[in-house]
């Protein structure tokens, strides 16, 4: 009976440190591909971008939902727009649940245009910023992206906000 207690009692004290261990590392290795797509974007890399997403993967951006090919073919015209680009990915918060995973985080993309302003004739500065979740499942041992919805999309031009619509 004191052997059962015992088990339990290290059960007690080890299992929040070995949850605390799965979560430094799982932390650790989320910041670390938000590093690494964050380069991606900069070398317009949407083969790598993609490389980590579900075969179902969804992304919702301004109320549209969108598949994986559709999300590629998002993420291709937005590099596009760049001749030159920065990337900044920012995790503010994860959750963690065995193997499902949620990340948030803000990113912000900047630099100069590929195209010119109809007006003046010259590239002008892009300036884009948003915030996502993102769903994470583990598929093979590996932290794959389901779903993203973004949320406060900004986009500017030369500091002034952009309406990409047709008249943009």
């Amino acid at each position: 009976m004191k052997s059962a207690f015992l088990v339990i009692a290290i059960a007690a004290v080890c299992s929040p440190a070995l949850a605390q261990k799965s979560s430094m590392a799982d932390r650790a290795w989320f910041q670390s591909m938000y590093r690494k797509v964050g380069k991606a974007f900069e070398m317009k890399d949407v083969a790598a971008i993609s490389a980590g997403m579900t075969d179902d993967f969804t992304e919702t951006l301004m109320g549209a939902t969108s598949n994986k090919q559709q999300s590629q073919e998002g993420i291709t015209q937005f590099l596009g727009l760049f001749k030159t680009l920065r990337c900044k990915f920012k995790m503010t918060g994860m959750k963690v649940s065995g193997n499902m995973a949620t990340t948030m985080d803000t990113v912000h993309c900047w630099g100069m245009s590929a195209m010119a302003d109809a007006k003046t004739k010259r590239p002008f500065m892009v300036d884009a910023v948003r915030d996502e979740t993102m769903s994470w499942v583990k598929v093979g041992g590996k932290w794959m992206l389901k779903k993203l919805v973004a949320k406060n999309e900004k986009m500017m031009k030369n500091g002034k906000p952009w309406n990409m619509g047709p008249n943009g």
